[in-house]
């Protein structure tokens, strides 16, 4: 695939998958929080032990295996680059390709869908491919996408088991493996469209064991035992929140599509060569390279997206800030993608307020996404035409934002900030050159906005 040729064609496609995980709509927490009340697990519920202190070790590990921020991931390794880097690199990419292949493949079988003979036919081909992939890390431990492909081969193993107890320790250390990888900046797509497989399937997982033992745990008559437990019911809700990731994974899944014979797929995205993308950038240099295939406008384009959906995990919370802080704010369009970014983080932080229903956090967040969206507007609108998503962000989530607020201030702070918001609603409505699902979800948010300024007169 050309990139160059392809550009202004992928420019204005680009613009569509960010608006598309843009203003995709906040799932309502109420209704999660309804519905993970009523869920029953799935599986056979262990009988009750006997030692106290057992049952208590095992929720302990339980709630110690939530992946609610970096500190999950423990130590962050880094993998240094040197001169053998540049024998492997140079000498040997079709082996990397074959394993990454192969690797690919095991991981997206079923075994559930196999008959008993293939699947020891599949275990014994898996088993001689950890050994390649084995001495393949032997020799090059510095190549960082040799520890993602080993992340995946761990997560295929977890599909050849059925048991949650077997399951939940191995997708644990599939986890952290690529998110190692990811740190380590190997951000490509590939890597991290399977990262965000194994984090959902993770969260799944993690799920349904905590649901076991919640049964398990609330029949103990002892006061540590519940108050675990209720800790636990709260994971639940958030794990929940993590998961709507789930429903906005369209605009990665068709960049992917796009890109999938370009360096992006399998490369990359170093945070040197976005400080070169966005120096570019800044100097309007757009088409300039700053890697193998790779031109500063498409990079930072593809980081974006990456940093969006980044923004709603938070153990990768430490990982948005490097991306953020690489990005150059010579440039005002660059200046308010990093803030559409930044944007995307707070509102996930309000989004698990919510879920732990703790009001003075709710509030709080709230009023720091609004004043941030405002300052955004006062700062960088400056009257121009609204175009690009980035552009168009801050007016409709300053809107978002303030209808969340119902309930949370008093009547005459938030109908102040009705009247702003329908303000700022009409500016995007009224722009001649504006996509027609970003008109109708503004209008949306107006219709509420009107409805609950005619409640307050």
């Amino acid at each position: 695939m050309d990139l160059k040729i392809h550009l202004e064609t992928w420019k204005e496609k680009a613009g569509d998958l960010l608006a598309k995980i843009s203003y995709r709509k906040t799932e309502k927490i109420e209704k999660i929080r309804k519905t993970t009340k009523e869920e029953e697990p799935k599986e056979k519920i262990p009988a009750k032990p006997s030692d106290r202190k057992k049952v208590i070790e095992e929720l302990e590990m339980l709630l110690n295996s939530f992946p609610g921020n970096p500190k999950f991931l423990g130590k962050i390794v880094k993998h240094r680059k040197g001169w053998m880097d540049l024998i492997f690199n140079t000498g040997d990419f079709n082996r990397l390709k074959s394993i990454r292949v192969s690797v690919s493949r095991f991981a997206e079988k079923n075994p559930k869908e196999m008959s008993r003979r293939q699947i020891i036919e599949h275990q014994r081909k898996w088993k001689d491919l950890e050994v390649k992939l084995s001495r393949a890390l032997h020799r090059h431990d510095h190549i960082i996408d040799l520890h993602a492909l080993y992340a995946l081969h761990l997560y295929a193993e977890t599909k050849l088991y059925r048991q949650v107890e077997v399951r939940l320790p191995l997708l644990k250390r599939a986890l952290k493996k690529m998110a190692n990888a990811l740190r380590n900046e190997s951000l490509c797509l590939f890597n991290v469209i399977w990262f965000i497989e194994i984090y959902c399937d993770y969260l799944e997982t993690l799920k349904q064991r905590i649901l076991l033992y919640l049964k398990a745990g609330t029949k103990l008559d002892d006061r540590q035992v519940q108050q675990i437990t209720l800790k636990l019911r709260q994971q639940v809700l958030l794990i929940e929140v993590f998961l709507t990731i789930k429903d906005r994974l369209d605009g990665i899944m068709m960049l992917n599509r796009k890109l999938r014979d370009s360096a992006y797929s399998t490369e990359g995205i170093s945070l040197s060569e976005i400080r070169r993308a966005s120096h570019a950038i800044k100097n309007g240099e757009e088409k300039a390279s700053v890697g193998d295939g790779k031109t500063a406008n498409f990079s930072i384009a593809v980081i974006v997206i990456i940093a969006l959906l980044f923004a709603r995990i938070p153990i990768l919370k430490f990982l948005v800030r490097d991306i953020v802080g690489a990005i150059s704010e010579g440039n005002r369009n660059l200046k308010l993608q990093k803030r559409m970014i930044l944007t995307a983080d707070y509102i996930h932080e309000y989004e698990q307020a919510v879920a732990e229903e703790n009001i003075l956090k709710k509030r709080e967040h709230a009023e720091h996404i609004y004043k941030y969206c405002q300052k955004t507007i006062k700062h960088y609108w400056q009257n121009a035409s609204l175009v690009k998503p980035y552009e168009i962000d801050p007016f409709m989530k300053l809107a978002w934002i303030t209808l969340e607020s119902n309930g949370l201030l008093d009547v005459t702070s938030f109908r102040m900030k009705l009247e702003q918001a329908e303000i700022f609603l009409d500016v995007v409505i009224s722009q001649p050159k504006q996509k027609q699902d970003t008109i109708q979800y503004a209008k949306q948010l107006l219709f509420k906005v009107n409805a609950l300024l005619s409640e307050y007169q």
